[in-house]
This record gives structure tokens, C-alpha cells and sequence, in this order.
């Protein structure tokens, strides 16, 4: 069963034509990329973890994979993809990393595994 998105249709929060695979990749890479973005996955997944965020500010993206349903986990494979979907809504400026008052980012004990990370929430 598919789901429909919370978060309206592709491009209703922004622009995901941003390049995904850097010019030093492989032609592999950049042709998983235009699958990834062709096929609606980068939206669908930036959504589920843009709602992700919003239901638990100020977490790592260790913590958003462990807070998604079984579902949605599934969809989104591992942590590492919520972490590049992370970068994509900042891009969109829909999502920022958390800073101190001296506008250094914040890093701490990431609840899941205890590796320093950064702490993000929406915007």
C-alpha cells in the first residue's frame, strides 16, 4: 500500500534538483541519483523525516530513524538516508542544525549509539 504525502505534492516545499551525487562520483552514482529522484523516493523521504523532525525536535539522525515507524523505517532503509534527506531540507531551508548562542553547532551523545552528533530541528 502506498502512502499519500502529509506534505502535498513534489516541489510543494521546495526544489529537490540539487545534485545528490557529487562530480567526482561514479556515472553509477548519478544514475541511482535521477532513480532516486525520478521515482518520488527523495520527496517521500524527505517528508517522512521532515514529519519525523517536527514530532521530535532537537534529535540526531540516529534518533529520527529509531523514532520512525517500522513502516516508515522500511521505506527509508537506514539512518544514513534521513541524514541526506536532513541536508536536502536545509537546503530547502525547512530544516536547520541546532546551535549555541555563540552560533556553534550542537553536538551531543546521540541517544542510539553515543557517537557525537549534530541536533537538528524544522524550521
Amino acid at each position: 500500500m502506498k502512502q499519500g504525502s502529509l506534505f502535498g505534492p513534489p516541489g510543494a516545499y521546495g526544489d529537490f534538483s540539487g545534485p545528490l551525487a557529487s562530480r567526482t562520483d561514479p556515472e553509477t552514482s548519478h544514475e541511482a541519483a535521477k532513480k532516486h529522484r525520478e521515482s518520488g523516493k527523495l520527496h517521500g523521504h524527505a517528508m517522512i523525516v521532515l514529519k519525523l523532525l517536527k514530532e521530535h525536535p532537537e534529535s540526531t539522525f540516529s534518533e529520527l530513524f529509531k523514532a520512525a515507524s517500522v513502516e516508515d523505517q522500511k521505506e527509508l532503509v537506514d539512518d544514513k538516508e534521513v541524514c541526506r534527506r536532513l541536508n536536502d531540507l536545509r537546503r530547502m531551508g525547512l530544516a536547520k542544525r541546532v546551535t549555541d548562542k555563540a552560533g556553534d553547532e550542537v553536538k551531543r551523545a546521540c541517544r542510539v549509539n553515543g557517537s557525537s552528533k549534530t541536533v537538528w530541528v524544522a524550521i
